[in-house]
């Protein structure tokens, strides 16, 4: 988020406007609502209420909280509840379930059209499991984001390869590449300690993390903005060593 999507939505979108499902305490928005634009949240675990109020507070008119789930269907669905950023709509592959109830739930289309949205820059789903389904749930045709990022781990049964390509190919149809980002973490994640590491970036296999499975996230972009895939490729060309880096930007 900070490497590649804030500085080229900066310049690319003044005023824009995200979409964040599963914003937690809202790390992932903060740097969105800074540059000015505003910012629909949905976190309905309650244990993230108060952060959420935070940002409320600080963003007034900005930041949006919105307490429904996200997903296939507008109506009604289960919520499992564990520890802060696991709650989900299935229990964690990381985490005790510590209690289920059923809240609201909407799909994105439905909630843009009932609030009458006219753009959408920047939408972002991390959902535990159901990543998939909400971002889908998104009209992809009316209000086209210029990146979304999902995440995904096979750990999650709704998550194997064979709904991760095919996440990848509905997008496609919709007009956007993938960048896919596959993470380790060294059996850190099940401790609940969020440490991890990059082991690999493709443009749709997945990468494998040294327990077999897949995690990461993936960056959707339009496929013809090559101005994003341009400035990708100088971020990343950064992060080389020197002499490595020198080669990389002499052939970007």
């Amino acid at each position: 988020v900070k490497l590649l999507a804030v500085p080229y939505l900066r310049d690319a979108a003044q005023q824009g406007h995200a979409i964040d499902v599963g914003a937690c305490v809202g790390e992932t928005a903060s740097p969105f609502l800074e540059m000015g634009w505003g910012v629909d949240l949905f976190e309905p675990d309650p244990a993230c209420g108060t952060a959420m109020a935070g940002l409320a507070a600080r963003f007034p008119g900005r930041a949006r909280h919105r307490t429904s789930l996200v997903g296939e269907i507008t109506g009604a669905a289960a919520f499992f509840r564990s520890e802060v950023g696991l709650a989900g709509r299935a229990p964690s592959a990381y985490g005790a379930t510590k209690d289920v109830a059923t809240l609201p739930s909407t799909r994105l289309d439905d909630f843009a059209r009932a609030e009458g949205l006219a753009r959408v820059d920047w939408l972002k789903v991390d959902c535990e499991g159901y990543d998939f389904d909400a971002l889908l749930s998104h009209d992809f045709e009316r209000l086209p984001p210029r990146l979304a990022l999902v995440e995904y781990t096979t750990a999650h049964p709704r998550q194997n390869e064979t709904a991760v390509a095919a996440t990848l190919d509905a997008m496609a149809r919709h007009g956007y590449g993938a960048l896919v980002f596959g993470y380790e973490d060294g059996g850190n994640f099940k401790r609940r300690v969020w440490d991890y590491w990059c082991v690999g970036l493709t443009s749709g296999d997945l990468p494998r993390c040294a327990a077999g499975h897949s995690q990461g996230n993936i960056l959707f972009f339009r496929r013809e903005d090559r101005e994003f895939l341009a400035r990708t490729a100088l971020a990343l060309a950064e992060l080389l060593p020197g002499s490595e880096r020198a080669a990389a930007l002499g052939e970007a």
